[in-house]
Order: structure tokens, then sequence, then C-alpha cells
């Protein structure tokens, strides 16, 4: 397998003298809760005090060398800077702290690391007056530590090593999630709320950040006549966040199911929701195996229609096309995905890199499973846009946003596209 070269770096603007200046730069992933170690010869070493160096722009840190065998694993990481000012006395203040690159770490690949429009930080001083202090960064929310914790993983609760709903960890998987606006149900039964939830941030990203602060500070939440609140027994005492792994000698590796902030936003709008049944786990399996599970979390278009205008949408377009009508699927592709966003209840199986779409056959069960987000209009393979003139025999191509990225459709025939999308809603992208 092939393993990519990435090759992050931080530019620092300073009045200060080289020499009195130390930095430390780590590559963080919340989701894991991992620092990924640096592969140059100089051995960065993440928490690790360094000296800068002098660039064309200033001062600069040293460049990191970080390898992978899949660009994916890189999506949810932040770029962390953190410097220190030494006195004369040798003294050493913390004048930065934890300053989030708005750069995400694909951007420094072997062929562009030279060409990245880098998010410079600036610190200056006065008349030599040392002082603390945060370079304003607009996608930064900082979320306030309360008294009692709201979400809590029952075997791994706060003070443990794992914890998943830390201040740092919810800080930083929100500023990753508003740098990748796709949230991720991963392998949980949430497609749903990841669907809405990648419609309101990409709508309105102070919405999605509000949503994600009052639940952790507070457990509750209110946008316009949406209110979250998960129950105490539900999305907010959390098990199987994680997947457990023994490995060599009997040893657990941890594998996070979902992002803490997508659970936070989409296990409680799922749980809230639930007026029987508590939501509280972030495990999937199969649908015989887990049938509860999935019940308990899956969203019927009811719901959907329900957050969409509680929140305040204006929905343009909605119809149940269980019948495979092509013209209800022209009707709702009518509408331009510049302005609108058109939601659909569909099977996972009709995302490329899934399992064969099952054909009618009394041996193969299909049927609505897995809600997605169109990222354009549907289209002919010459580029044209279907229409009540297209032939049905016609093959089609499309984009969706699920499972964290914007996937490319299978290109199928269109009267069969159509008989594997069994609910269209349709709204205007605008929300305030």
């Amino acid at each position: 397998m092939a393993n990519y070269d990435f090759y992050p770096y931080v530019s620092l603007e300073s009045n200060v003298d080289i020499n009195d200046l130390r930095y430390s730069l780590r590559v963080y992933d919340p989701v894991k809760n991992i620092n990924y170690l640096d592969q140059s010869n100089n051995k960065i070493s993440p928490y690790s005090k360094n000296l800068l160096i002098k660039s064309t722009k200033n001062f600069r840190t040293h460049i990191l060398k970080i390898v992978v065998n899949d660009p994916a694993k890189l999506k949810e990481c932040i770029l962390i800077f953190d410097l220190f000012r030494m006195s004369k006395s040798g003294a050493e203040v913390h004048v930065i702290k934890r300053y989030l690159s708005a750069n995400r770490i694909e951007e420094f690949s072997s062929q562009n690391r030279y060409n990245v429009k880098l998010d410079i930080v600036k610190y200056k001083e006065t008349n030599n007056v040392t002082k603390q202090t945060q370079p304003n960064n607009p996608n930064i929310v900082e979320v306030n530590l309360p008294s009692n914790r709201v979400f809590i993983e029952e075997k791994y609760p706060p003070g443990n090593s794992n914890d998943p709903f830390t201040k740092e960890r919810v800080e930083t998987s929100l500023y990753s999630r508003i740098k990748d606006p796709y949230p991720n149900q991963r392998s949980t039964y949430l497609c749903g709320p990841a669907a809405f939830f990648y419609c309101v941030l990409n709508s309105n990203k102070k919405i999605y950040a509000k949503i994600v602060k009052e639940l952790w500070e507070k457990g509750e939440v209110k946008v316009n006549n949406l209110n979250i609140k998960p129950s105490l027994d539900g999305a907010r005492k959390v098990n199987g966040f994680y997947k457990e792994n023994k490995g060599v000698n009997n040893k657990i590796t941890l594998n996070p199911r979902i992002s803490p902030v997508d659970w936070i936003t989409m296990g409680s709008l799922r749980d809230s929701e639930n007026s029987v049944f508590d939501y509280n786990t972030a495990e999937s399996q199969n649908i015989v195996g887990d049938s509860f599970n999935g019940f308990t979390a899956f969203t019927l278009p009811s719901d959907m229609e329900r957050w969409l205008k509680n929140i305040g949408y204006k929905i343009v377009y909605t119809e149940r096309n269980y019948s495979s009508r092509v013209d209800s699927l022209i009707k709702a592709n009518a509408f331009s995905m510049q302005n609108h966003y058109l939601i659909a209840l569909t099977m996972g199986a009709i995302v490329e890199g899934q399992p064969e779409i099952p054909r009618f056959s009394k041996l193969k069960v299909r049927g609505p499973s897995h809600w997605i987000v169109f990222t354009d209009n549907i289209k002919t393979k010459k580029g044209q846009l279907i229409t009540s003139s297209t032939q049905h025999s016609e093959i089609v191509s499309a984009y969706c946003a699920t499972w964290g990225s914007n996937q490319k459709i299978k290109d199928q025939e269109l009267s069969f596209f159509s008989s594997n999308l069994y609910w269209f809603i349709v709204v205007e992208k605008t929300l305030n």
C-alpha cells in the first residue's frame, strides 16, 4: 500500500527577538485523541519547545513530515500551535495557547506544500511588554466547562484519559467540523441527523456552533422552533463510543465510532425526538443483531420535515416516491442546488464503494434505509439536467453528502435510479 506524505508548518509574524521565542507544534486528531508523530529528520515531538527559523515571512516553525497510508485519515486533524516567550531571567510565559490553524493538513501535500495560502499567526509586543494573547481566529468557538459534565461515556468517564468529551476534544472537533463541513455518522445509525446537520452547517455555521456550545454546556438548546434536549439516560450517557480491538498480547486499542461533536449534535437530536425509548448507543451492528438500536435511531420522513421546518428552513417541495415515479425525481431536481438542498431517503448501496444495489427479487430485500443530501443537480452522462424529455434508459450521474464527504452516486439508468429514491424534501438554503 502506498504512503502519502504531508509537510505542515506555521508562519509567525513577531517583533520579538527570535532567540527569545520557543514554539510547539502538533497534528492532533480530536476523534481518535492522538497526535501524529513527525517523521522528518528533525523529529519534532508534539509538546517539545523548539527554536523558530527565520524565513521570508519573518519566522516559521520546522516543517513536519506526516506519513499516512490514506489521506482521508487526516480529514479531522487540526494543526495546533503554541508560542512561549523567554525573559532575560529565563522565565517562560505561554503567550499564545493552543492556536488552531485554519490550514488543513491535506493542503500541505508534497506537490503543493510551497504554494499553501498560510494562516499567519501574529504576536507583537509594545515597549517590550510581554503579554498573553490569543490571535483572532473566527472559526474557534470556546466552550465553558460546566460544573457537572453533560455528556459522559459510561466506560471512559471524566478523568479517564480516553474521555471523548473533554473541553479540548469538543473544541477541536467542532473546529474540525466547521473546516470540513460534512457530518459523519460513521458506524452509527445516525444518517438522518447527519443529513440534517449537513444542511445546517453549510447554511449557517454560527447556528451550528451555538447548538454544539449550548448542548455541551447546558444539555439543551433552542433554535427558532427546534428544541434539542437529550435525556439523562439517553444521548448524554453514551455507551459503545469506542470499538475495542484486541491486538498483540491482548492489548486493547480504541477506535471511536463517531466524532465527539457529531455525537453531541446528531445523537442529541435523535434522542430528544424519541418520546418512549432512549438512544444512547454509538454502536451499530447488522439489522438483526442490533435491530432495537437501529429502530430507536431511524429517521422517518415526518421527523426530517419537522426538524427542517422548526429550525427555520422553507420547504418548497416534498413528495413520497414509493411508486418509483421518474416525474417525481424530475420535479425535485428542477430546483437549483446552488440555492436549495435536495434531501432524499434512499439506501446506502446507492453510493459508490458500497455493496451492489439489489435488483427487484424475492430473494433480495430493498427499501428505504439511508438519508443523503444531493450536492449538485442530477445530470445525464453528457452533463445535461434530467427533464421530462430524458429517456428513462439514459445513464445518470450525481453526487451527495454522506458518510463525511461528497461522494459519487453509482451511475445507473434514470428509471432504476428513481426506483431507489423513496422520499424527496427540497428546502431553500437560507437559514437565520
